[in-house]
Parts: structure tokens; C-alpha cells; sequence
């Protein structure tokens, strides 16, 4: 009775949400068919208008509860229609705004998602705005609550719709293919929409007294308070210890260029914000500690940081992801200096500050990707003529460019390849593809790191694929070999004989690894040996007078180039190369061996 009581309880609060955000479920249930049409049909690409609809529930889901904060007292209708119809407009304005795009960018998708998370932000906010009733950290708590209880109900319906699509459709009878992602669509686009709507109270005002179902979602539950304060608020603490030893110990050194440490660093500063309001609904000797050191570590941190990637866009630019990074070091900076010497009832503004930076980095002409453009290809120009291969607009390709401008080069072009802004510079060949014609453009090859000089230098050559005809002359038998070496391979290794028969007798190729090379040995059935090669002089042959070139530097070889012939009164062998590579720690062949027995 108990289980048919909650269900009924969970059903009517599910069914009161859609009575309070009514235009939100519209625009779930939007995405929803949105969804279902593009499961039966793969080829439908509708993310134009997914992102649109996402818009707009959040911006309705925001308007809410700007009227429950401020005019639900009143019981002014009018105003909560015309809060509704302004988040219709702002919707439509959102889809002209973006455009006809054939294909959902980068920059209008990473534009869509902040939005997305800075009217997230806002309907955390919102009910603690001049509310001495409720807290931001409330607030938080309880839409932190929500999502982790509706992801948690969300996903065991998933699980259990899953197995028993698969159990019918294994044991009793076959079910269409898409009938699954149907239903995990209903659960993901309606069921957790509305169940999380649910959980969201009606937050008190002063004029509103505080119920007791809002005092449940206030509740900090007992095991989520040993969680943080014993666990969590632990582990987040010898972490910062690990950085903040790291820095100290490095800050002179390679702090200011580690690459590593601005994710890690990020991903610290995320997750100890979090801590940090939620600490603030337990008092305990540990949150409380917790709420007096943390917030004042985290300001010398996040400078340091912010500094970091500063300095990083003299050598590499400004690309988009950095500005982000940027974006958050100023704002990691303000939490803990608001967290650090501002009261309570002004921890909110942190959430302004966040709306803000957000706003900024979607607004041109000083949004990520309208600052990081320009700031790639004056770089990408900058570097090419410091390095002679911009020469009076005129691209030349050069060779004896430095490994670190090489690094750099590669980095930019491939950012404004993908970027999709090389139709931008002039002096960059129609159609320019970053794979196939940066080394003929430039001159070297795409260079990412120190390591891909190390390994990559080397000797090549390569068959011309284009003479593929040639003739097999008085050859008995051909066999492709690929034939390799590296210096962990034992000096003596013998590969298992070749067994063949001309003219009714049997022959063996022998293959033994004599050194760094194989030696060919081509015996009789009794074991004799009729000829031996060592591969060696054929690589001295062809790669002698060769210098180190780097990967795809290719050399080709003619059909005629590639033959090589040892022969003597009993047997002719006839080496075909196809491919020949040598480093000083590798080398490898892969050839055609005609041999024909006199």
C-alpha cells in the first residue's frame, strides 16, 4: 500500500509540474517527437531545432520562476502570460538568430551549450535573489538533489525498460529494432524532464512561510552528509595539498607551459566550487574548516592558472577552449574572494558573475570564437613570414624551419582547418586540404610534438604505384614478403621456411636475421644451399646516398629503380621493392622475390 501510495503521490506531483511549466513540457514533448522522427529515419538531422526547443523549455523554465520569486504573491496572471509569451519570442529569435545552417557548427553548438548552462545557472539563482528566506546555497542544494535523484530513477527505468525489451524479444517473440530507443526516448525527454520538475518546490519569500515539504527538500539526507564531510571535503583537501606542493615546487620551471595541469587544474576548481556550496548546508568541525581555508586557496590557485594560460597565447594563440579556460581562472578568482570576505546573503552574486562571463563569451565581437579567430590567423600570418614561407603574400615552402615553429605552424593550421577558416587566407591554395597538402605547401610535415621528430626521422622509399605492370621474365615461383626489424628483436631469429616445388623437386626460402637485416637463402630439398642474398646491400644500394628525411617526405622508385637481380648458375633471385624504411632503430622491406631455378 505504501509503494501505490508514493506512486500516486510521484504521478500527482508530475501532473502539478505540467500545470506550472506547462510551455517547458510543450517544448520537451517538441524534442521528444523531434527524437522519434529522426530514430525511424537516421538521415533527418533536426539539430537546429532540438537546440531551439532546449532553448526555449529552459527560458520558460526561467521565467517561472522569475514569477514565483516576484509576482506569485501578487496573483498577477497577466504577468506570468506575458513572462511565458516573452519566452516564446526569445525562442523564435534564438532559431533566426543561428541561422540556416546545413550543418550545426562548432561555435553555434558551443554558444547553444553555454546558454543552455547560463539559464541553468539563472533558475538556480533565481529564488534566492533578495529572498532572506532562502539561500543560494539552498537553492543549490536542492536543484543538486533533484538531478541526482531524477538521473538515478531515470536510469534504473532505463535498465529495466532495456532488459525487458531484450527478455521479449530474446524469448517470446522479435520486436522492432527501434522500438527501445523509442522508449528510452520518452524516458530521457519526458519522464526526467518531469520528474525533475517534480522535485523542484516552490521556493518560499518572506511573505511565504516555510512548508514542510520544503523543509524535506532542504534536508540534507544523513548519508550525503558523511559522504561530503568525511569523504569528499578529504579527498578534495589532499588534492589541493598534491597541487599546491606541485606548484611550489615548479614554479619556476615548467609550471608556466605544463599543458597538463590547466584540465587538471579546471577539473579541481570545478568540483571544490561544488563542495564548497554544498558545505554550506552541514555544520560540522569539517565543513566548517573546510568553508574558512578552501575559498582562500582557491584565489592564489586560479591566478596562477589564469597567468598560465595568459602566457600561453603569446606561443600559441588564443583558440576558443583557451578563452574558456581564461574565462573561468577570472571567474574561480571571484568565488573565492566573494566566498573569502563577502556575508552570506551576497554568495548569490557568484551566480551573477557567472551570467555575465557567459553572456560575454557569446556576444560578438568578444566571443570565444570571434576573439580566437582573429588571434589564430594573425599568428598563423605572423609565423609563416618569420619563417620564410609567406614571402610577399606568396606561400614557398621551406624545409630548414625550426622544430618548435614547426610545432606551432601545425598547431594553428589545424585549428583554423577545423575551424573551417582557411577560406579566409588569400595566400592558401583553393580547396587546401590540412592531410594531403600541407607538406607540399609548407614544405614538412605536420609536427605536434618534439616526439614526432624523434620518431619519424628516417630513410623511405616507395614503389611508384603507377607502374604496376612488370614483367615476371623466366620466374618458377613470386612470394610478397614483409620483412621487419626493430632493436629489441633477437640477432639470430629464423622465420619458418618457404616450401615450393618446380618441376616436381622441392625448394625452400630461408629467411634469417643476420644482425640488423635478413639474409635470403634459397636451398634444395636436401638442404644445400643454391644462392644467398643478404638484404642488406640492397638497403645500402638504394638508401646510401639518401639523408634523413621525415615521414611521407616520400622518395619513389621507378619499376626499373625497384629491381634488384643476384643470380648464379643455378638460381636467379629477382627483388621487387615496394616499400623500404630504415630509422636507427627500425628498418623494414616489402618486396616481390621471383626466383627462378635453372
Amino acid at each position: 500500500m505504501k509503494f501505490i501510495e508514493s506512486l500516486k503521490v510521484t504521478f500527482k506531483e508530475m501532473n502539478r509540474s505540467i500545470q506550472r511549466f506547462p510551455l517547458t513540457v510543450l517544448f520537451m514533448l517538441a524534442v521528444m517527437v523531434l527524437n522519434a522522427l529522426m530514430i525511424e529515419n537516421t538521415i533527418l538531422d533536426f539539430t537546429r531545432l532540438l537546440f531551439t526547443f532546449l532553448i526555449g523549455a529552459s527560458l520558460s523554465l526561467v521565467g517561472q520562476m522569475i514569477y514565483e520569486r516576484f509576482y506569485m504573491v501578487k496573483q498577477t496572471v497577466t504577468i506570468r502570460y506575458g513572462i511565458l509569451a516573452a519566452s516564446i519570442a526569445l525562442t523564435i529569435a534564438y532559431f533566426f538568430m543561428i541561422g540556416p545552417q546545413v550543418e550545426f557548427n562548432l561555435a553555434i553548438s558551443t554558444k547553444s551549450i553555454v546558454t543552455l548552462f547560463a539559464l541553468m545557472v539563472a533558475f538556480i539563482w533565481v529564488p534566492s535573489i533578495d529572498n532572506a528566506a532562502i539561500a543560494f546555497h539552498q537553492s543549490f542544494l536542492s536543484t543538486f538533489k533533484a538531478f541526482f535523484v531524477t538521473a538515478l530513477y531515470s536510469s534504473v527505468l532505463a535498465l529495466g525498460v532495456s532488459a525487458i525489451y531484450s527478455a521479449t524479444d530474446y524469448l517470446l517473440v522479435d520486436l522492432n529494432s527501434t522500438l527501445l530507443s523509442h522508449l528510452l526516448n520518452i524516458i530521457l525527454c519526458l519522464f526526467a524532464p518531469l520528474y525533475f520538475l517534480s522535485q523542484t518546490p516552490e521556493f518560499p519569500t518572506e511573505n511565504i512561510q516555510v512548508s514542510d515539504t520544503m523543509k524535506q527538500h532542504l534536508r540534507v539526507p544523513r548519508f550525503f552528509e558523511v559522504l561530503l564531510s568525511y569523504i569528499v571535503i578529504p579527498l578534495v583537501t589532499v588534492y589541493t595539498l598534491i597541487l599546491v606542493a606541485y606548484i611550489l615546487l615548479n614554479i619556476g620551471t615548467e609550471f608556466w607551459s605544463d599543458n597538463l595541469l590547466e584540465p587538471l587544474m579546471v577539473s579541481y576548481a570545478v568540483i571544490g566550487m561544488i563542495v564548497l556550496i554544498l558545505s554550506f548546508n552541514i555544520d560540522n568541525r569539517w565543513t566548517i574548516l573546510f568553508r574558512q581555508i578552501f575559498p582562500k586557496v582557491l584565489i592564489p590557485m586560479a591566478i596562477f592558472q589564469t597567468v598560465a594560460s595568459i602566457i600561453k597565447i603569446n606561443e600559441m594563440g588564443l583558440t576558443h577552449g583557451r578563452y574558456y579556460v581564461i574565462l573561468f581562472g577570472v571567474f574561480a578568482t571571484i568565488v573565492g574572494l566573494i566566498y573569502s570576505f563577502m556575508k552570506l546573503k551576497f554568495h548569490g552574486s557568484i551566480a551573477l558573475v557567472l551570467l555575465i562571463l557567459s553572456l560575454l563569451s557569446i556576444m560578438p565581437p568578444i566571443d570565444a570564437f570571434t576573439v580566437s579567430k582573429h588571434s589564430q590567423l594573425k599568428l598563423f600570418e605572423q609565423k609563416l613570414k618569420e619563417n620564410n614561407l609567406l614571402v610577399e603574400n606568396e606561400l614557398r615552402p621551406n624545409q630548414d624551419v625550426p622544430i618548435g615553429e614547426r610545432i606551432i605552424i601545425t598547431n594553428v593550421a589545424s585549428y583554423v582547418y577545423n575551424m573551417g577558416y582557411q577560406n579566409e587566407l588569400a595566400f592558401l591554395p583553393e580547396d587546401f586540404n590540412l592531410y594531403t597538402d600541407f607538406n607540399p605547401t609548407f614544405g614538412f610535415n605536420l609536427t605536434y610534438s618534439q616526439t614526432d621528430i624523434q620518431q619519424l626521422e628516417g630513410q623511405y622509399f616507395y614503389l611508384n604505384r603507377e607502374e604496376l605492370v612488370f614483367e615476371l621474365g623466366e620466374a618458377d615461383t613470386m612470394v610478397i614478403q614483409m620483412l621487419n626489424y626493430t632493436e629489441n628483436q633477437p640477432v639470430d631469429e629464423t622465420l619458418d621456411d618457404l616450401i615450393f616445388s618446380v618441376n616436381n623437386e622441392n625448394y625452400q626460402l630461408e629467411r634469417i636475421l643476420d644482425g640488423q637485416y635478413y639474409t635470403l637463402t634459397v636451398r634444395n630439398e636436401f638442404g644445400e644451399p643454391l644462392i644467398e642474398s643478404s638484404l642488406e646491400e640492397l638497403f645500402d644500394e638504394v638508401l646510401g646516398e639518401l639523408s634523413i628525411l621525415e615521414y611521407s617526405e616520400d622518395k619513389f622508385l621507378s619499376v626499373e629503380d625497384a629491381t634488384f637481380t643476384v643470380e648464379n648458375e643455378q638460381v636467379s633471385l629477382e627483388l621487387l621493392v615496394l616499400s623500404l624504411q630504415r630509422t636507427d632503430t627500425f628498418n623494414s622491406i616489402e618486396m616481390m622475390v621471383l626466383i627462378n631455378i635453372k
